[in-house]
């Protein structure tokens, strides 16, 4: 039985090894300054993405990358102003600071079977109200 903090990812479930790679092999050709990523939502946040992947450039601050997730949120889903995200990041479940590059954090913590960096999304209230 896996934890909350310690989930599978579906990607890589619904992906085998060799494909994944074939994946960030094409995506590092076309895209060489851009980091592969897979952000999933935590099963218990009852969160939806419209998509799973995403490319963001190296240089690009996790911010960037924070309002792009935002703006995937399904419509339905879509958090409470009394609702904080965040995303914990590979299987050590980092939470890096907003400032930091996608690039700082693909070095910390890029998967090294297949190179890409997965992250889970989380949501948390804020201000004593129930999730």
């Amino acid at each position: 039985m896996t934890t909350r903090l310690n989930q599978q990812w579906k990607f890589k479930t619904d992906h085998p090894l060799d494909k994944r790679r074939d994946i960030v092999r094409k995506l590092r050709e076309s895209y060489p300054d851009r980091v592969p990523i897979i952000i999933e939502p935590d099963t218990h946040s009852q969160l939806g993405l419209s998509r799973v992947r995403f490319l963001a450039p190296h240089n690009s601050t996790l911010q960037k990358l924070f309002i792009e997730i935002r703006k995937q949120t399904l419509e339905n889903d879509k958090p409470m102003p009394d609702m904080a995200l965040f995303v914990l990041f590979g299987d050590a479940q980092i939470m890096a600071p907003m400032a930091h590059t996608v690039g700082q954090l693909y070095a910390q913590c890029a998967d090294p079977e297949d190179g890409m960096l997965y992250g889970r999304l989380m949501r948390e209230s804020t201000f004593g109200h129930s999730a």
